[in-house]
């Protein structure tokens, strides 16, 4: 009985591992170009002045491509099964800049991705799980 719960568990720990080693690593390329260190100061603004209650939420950026999608934010899958405390990504399409969104939108945009993670941490992780049930259906139902 020993060894079946090692085959199963094993496998499911090393593609965690790798998992969390890829997105260490687009998060250090991410992390290193001038739009995304714009943008993380823009967050950081935007969250100190007005959602302080998340100051200790760990919020990384990631890199979104996507023709109408400019803005979008989760907590990290890694994070609800294998974590104490959830993870956020909060992915921005570098495009969002290139068409020169006015600032005051960005900020109003940012704001809203962060009361997501606001949610996000007033929920257990029971209401989160069926918040994701939620999102599969209506994608099941979409195609």
């Amino acid at each position: 009985m020993r060894w079946r719960a090692t085959f199963v568990l094993l496998p499911v720990v090393l593609v965690a591992g790798g998992y969390a080693a890829l997105l260490e690593s687009e998060r250090s390329r991410v992390e290193a170009e001038p739009t995304f260190q714009k943008l993380h100061r823009l967050v950081d603004g935007v969250r100190d002045r007005s959602y302080p209650q998340l100051k200790d939420a760990e919020v990384t950026m990631r890199d979104l491509r996507s023709d109408s999608v400019f803005f979008e934010t989760r907590f990290t899958f890694f994070s609800y099964f294998f974590a104490r405390k959830l993870r956020y990504m909060m992915m921005f399409n570098p495009q969002a800049m290139s068409l020169h969104v006015p600032a005051d939108g960005l900020r109003a945009i940012v704001a809203h991705e962060l009361a997501h993670i606001d949610y996000f941490q007033g929920e257990s992780r029971i209401g989160l799980l069926g918040l994701g049930s939620a999102v599969v259906a209506v994608v099941h139902v979409a195609f």
